[in-house]
Formats: C-alpha cells, sequence, structure tokens
C-alpha cells in the first residue's frame, strides 16, 4: 500500500488522472509544497508517519478509571 502526507496549511486538490488521462496533477494554495510518501504495509505505513508527525503518549493506566 501507500499513503501520503501534505505538509501544508493550505487548501490541495489532487487530480489523479480523472481530467488530465495519463497525468498527476497537485493544486496547492501555497507556494512551498512538502509531500511525504510511505511504501509498504499499513503498520509499517503508520509507524513512518507517526514517527514524522510524534506519536501520542500513553496515558497513565489510572487515568482510565
Amino acid at each position: 500500500g501507500y499513503g501520503m502526507f501534505v505538509h501544508t496549511s493550505a487548501p490541495v486538490t489532487f487530480d489523479f488522472g480523472k481530467y488530465y488521462d495519463a497525468h498527476n496533477v497537485i493544486y496547492s494554495g501555497d507556494e512551498n509544497l512538502d509531500i511525504f510518501v510511505f511504501l509498504g504495509e499499513p503498520k509499517d505505513i503508520l509507524s513512518e508517519y507517526t514517527a514524522l508527525t510524534g506519536r501520542s503518549p500513553v496515558p497513565p493506566l489510572w487515568s482510565f478509571g
């Protein structure tokens, strides 16, 4: 599988061959665009994504009641 993370706060539109046959087009409302593409098994993709963006800490056991 694959995953994609676009690091921008601007609106982004993707066209993967719908309007322009055999072309992939990305429209962004920002001059700079950082795109990270992850390839592999879903668990590996999620692991790579959270390594890039940060992982949530696990709350202490007592907080679950």
